[in-house]
């Protein structure tokens, strides 16, 4: 449950903060069902970026669409994850591009004889990874400004 605590705004006005000690206790004991959604995206994007065969294409270019939202959802699931942008978070874009670069070498090589690693991949994961990174921070914004007091806000 979140808390709330009454700061003093002026001689007769008070206005409402978030406690920030019950805000993080409250998001960090509900927060396990959101690690293991972040934790099957990944696992499920390694299964289709590692598997031997390459997925069949549905249309031209539909790998690079595939590419690109799968890392998007993988950084919107991080900052699901990590409840806020924070140092954690951070840590998992840095994995998070580590695999699209890993997963595009590991094809490039003789590892996946059927696959091969492709820079116009790359830059898909890495623009998908981008347009994820952009939607969390618009989010992360939004959020910061509605819990603000409305006094910060003028």
């Amino acid at each position: 449950m979140l808390g709330r605590r009454a700061v003093p705004e002026g001689p007769d006005k008070t206005v409402a903060t978030p406690d920030v000690a019950a805000t993080a206790s409250a998001a960090r004991q509900g927060s396990w069902p959101r690690w293991l959604a972040f934790a099957t995206g990944v696992l499920i994007c390694s299964y289709f970026l590692f598997r031997q065969a390459p997925v069949p294409d549905l249309f031209a270019n539909s790998d690079k669409f595939g590419h690109a939202g799968a890392f998007c959802a993988l950084v919107i699931l991080g900052y699901l994850a990590a409840a806020r942008v924070s140092a954690r978070f951070v840590v998992l874009l840095i994995g998070i591009l580590a695999l699209a670069t890993a997963s595009e070498w590991v094809q490039h090589t003789a590892l996946l004889p059927h696959r091969h690693g492709d820079v116009t991949d790359l830059i898909a994961d890495v623009g998908g990874w981008a347009l994820g990174l952009t939607v969390v921070l618009l989010l992360d914004q939004r959020q910061r400004w509605v819990m603000a007091p409305t006094a910060e806000r003028r």
